[in-house]
């Protein structure tokens, strides 16, 4: 009879390992999952942290300027840092599409004149 309960202790006993283990194993799945979800916009996020901890004390400064004003500095900072990424993109692109332009109406107009290639890049 000891042998008996002993065999029911031990099944027991594997079966919550088996289904701990089983539990474990899916949260990591889960967890590597979540990190192949993730992985394209790990960069993104570290340059954030660390121009968000580098534009802090700037921060802190113009708030303590403003008054304690956290929310105008933060939009103030904000804004600024759009004109200074969306400025130069829109030039390029205005740059883009004249170059472009130019290019189209000298295709068209038959003007276009592709110099020889250098005798170097001719052997």
């Amino acid at each position: 009879m000891e042998s008996n309960e002993k065999q029911i202790d031990n099944e027991a006993f594997y079966n919550r390992a088996i289904s701990a283990s089983l539990r474990v194993a899916f949260v990591a799945f889960l967890f590597f999952l979540s990190y192949l979800i993730i992985k394209p916009f790990l960069l993104m996020v570290v340059w954030g942290i660390i121009i968000a901890v580098g534009i802090y004390p700037l921060f802190q400064k113009l708030s303590s300027l403003l008054g304690k004003k956290d929310k105008l500095a933060a939009t103030i900072i904000t804004l600024t840092a759009l004109a200074i990424i969306i400025a130069p993109s829109i030039l390029m692109l205005e740059s883009t599409i004249d170059s472009v332009q130019n290019g189209s109406a000298e295709y068209e107009a038959g003007t276009i004149v592709i110099p020889p290639a250098p005798a170097e890049v001719a052997k």
